[in-house]
């Protein structure tokens, strides 16, 4: 029994979300001693570093030629790219802010930082972009959107053992770092709702934006997140993620899945 694209992209979504959900809670439940905490950002950082590689090259390779092929007229393909790396600089760096200043004004005992809502609020904003771009890919086509799905879920985890981390660290209970992590997977699940009544001209344009969301989140906040503890292997793993995207993308195409 072959599931409708739209209970598919759905599914796909929930287990991305999942990804944040498990990344928050592992980093909540565990003690590690120093050693062992340096160790697992490490390799966190690396699986960053290999998430953005993955993130750019999908972008580049299947969101960019998806939306050139469904938009009509094509010129419209570019903009709607650049609307989608705009739409989350502009939400993440005014939008963001303002609603915290907002807040802070109206406590009489205003948080000692802010960092930790600013980071949930902008991945919120991003983990719902992830929904959006696995749900509009599922609706063109069942590989499209698993390839999304794989892509997406590479950089699920190291996000929700971060937003767990950034908590825990400033002041906040175990309890709260999971549910911060929670909340942002279910983003994800939200954004696959909301394009869940597209057809394929409007699922084109929801690829359009998404493939400029994920060129952002790669290369604005993964590879320079990843880079502070991998300095020098950073260009190695993003390299990797990219080679590894395109050669599963070019084996898929010459299979004819796509």
């Amino acid at each position: 029994m072959t599931l409708p694209p739209q209970d598919l992209a759905l599914l796909l979504a929930l287990f991305a979300g999942s990804g944040n959900a498990a990344g928050g809670l592992l980093v909540a439940r565990s003690l590690p001693g120093q050693g062992a905490a340096g160790r697992a950002g490490r390799a966190l950082a690396a699986l960053t570093q290999v998430g953005a590689g993955i993130l750019i090259a999908v972008a580049l390779l299947e969101f960019v030629p998806v939306t050139l092929d469904t938009m009509r007229p094509r010129v419209w393909a570019a903009p709607l790219i650049l609307l989608g790396y705009l739409l989350v600089h502009v939400v993440e760096y005014t939008i963001v802010p303002y609603i915290l200043g907002k807040s802070k004004a109206s406590e009489a005992h205003p948080p000692r930082s802010s960092a930790p809502y600013t980071l949930v609020l902008a991945l919120i904003v991003h983990s719902f972009f992830d929904g959006v771009a696995i749900g509009a890919a599922a609706l063109l086509s069942t590989t499209f959107g698993g390839l999304v799905f794989a892509a997406i879920l590479m950089h699920k985890f190291p996000v929700g053992a971060t937003i767990a981390s950034v908590v825990i660290s400033a002041g906040g209970s175990r309890r709260a770092a999971v549910g911060s992590a929670v909340l942002v997977g279910a983003s994800t699940v939200v954004g696959a709702l909301l394009v869940r009544p597209l057809h394929a001209a409007q699922a084109g344009i929801a690829v359009g934006i998404g493939g400029g969301v994920m060129l952002y989140v790669a290369a604005t906040e993964l590879i320079p997140a990843g880079s502070a503890q991998k300095k020098g292997l950073a260009s190695v793993y993003v390299l990797s993620g990219v080679t590894l995207f395109a050669v599963t993308d070019f084996l898929v195409r010459k299979a004819g899945l796509q």
